[in-house]
């Protein structure tokens, strides 16, 4: 969900404007780098949709990158990632046992339904093999295509 509807995300927006991983480093830390990359990614969506034009999810990547002086995207990747397990830890810490048990089940039937050929999994199985099949004749139609030069 998009928190700031008319401008850009800000780092400050997160209590992250003067945050330096290397001397502090707590869990919130990552958990508002995390909403904030997310945010940007809203931001980025909505831009699209109100202009048509779309930047580049690398380009807001590598800023982030500068901005918070990490050595390289493997290691943004990583602090992203590790705050959006301790998000969802919290979330699923703050939920009473009932809901715990039914976030579970869905999950449960969610892994089933990827699992099962006949379900989900089936599905992607088809798209991933169409994908390959059209790559396969895109390279052999392109083959033909340098042949006729």
């Amino acid at each position: 969900m998009k928190r700031f509807p008319n401008r850009v995300p800000s780092a400050n927006d997160f209590g992250l404007g003067d945050w330096d991983w290397r001397k502090d480093f707590i869990p919130d830390d990552l958990v508002r780098l995390y909403e904030y990359k997310t945010e940007l990614f809203w931001h980025n969506i909505a831009q699209g949709i109100r202009t048509g034009e779309r930047i580049p999810s690398a380009v807001y990547l590598n800023s982030m990158i500068s901005e918070f002086h990490f050595i390289d995207d493997q290691q943004l990747e990583m602090f992203l990632f590790a705050g959006q397990q301790v998000a969802y830890e919290r979330e699923l810490d703050a939920m009473t046992d009932e809901e715990l048990m039914e976030h579970m089940s869905i999950q449960q039937e969610m892994s089933e339904a990827f699992d099962d050929p006949d379900g989900l999994g089936g599905v992607f199985e088809e798209i991933l093999e169409r994908v390959q099949r059209e790559s396969e004749e895109r390279d052999e139609l392109e083959k033909l295509w340098k042949e006729g030069d």
